[in-house]
């Protein structure tokens, strides 16, 4: 079996697209649209080893959902990796200090979301 990778973001089509990759990859993609239902998919005991979090989550900020990520026992050293639009650029240096490992600029293609997943040795 795959890494268990957490794809958090209320845009459909690009969970969509990276769950697709990432399972060609046999990775097990687990798929969220907010805070709430991430965090329900870790209380019915996944654990996954990287969380893909987009700058739209529903629920809360995103600096709020790394930190609320970086806390949680299932995923406190998984890399997160924010999946960011040039709108929301700015917020660089707080994704960091929230605990986010590095990021990727949407649209992203397959190769650029594989390339980033192998560089964090996944």
């Amino acid at each position: 079996m795959g890494k268990t990778i957490l794809i958090v973001d209320n845009d459909r089509a690009v969970r969509s697209m990276a769950s697709f990759v990432l399972s060609v990859e046999s990775c097990v993609v687990l798929e969220a649209s907010g805070v709430a239902e991430a965090l329900k998919r870790l209380e019915d005991g996944a654990r996954p080893e990287l969380v893909l979090a987009g700058t739209n989550i529903e629920g809360v900020g995103l600096s709020e959902f790394i930190s609320i990520i970086r806390a949680h026992q299932r995923c406190r050293f998984s890399p997160v990796v924010v999946l960011a639009d040039e709108r929301h650029l700015g917020g660089q240096m707080e994704w960091q200090e929230a605990g986010a490992s590095c990021w990727i600029l949407k649209p992203f293609t397959a190769h650029q979301l594989l390339e980033m997943v192998g560089l964090l040795g996944l």
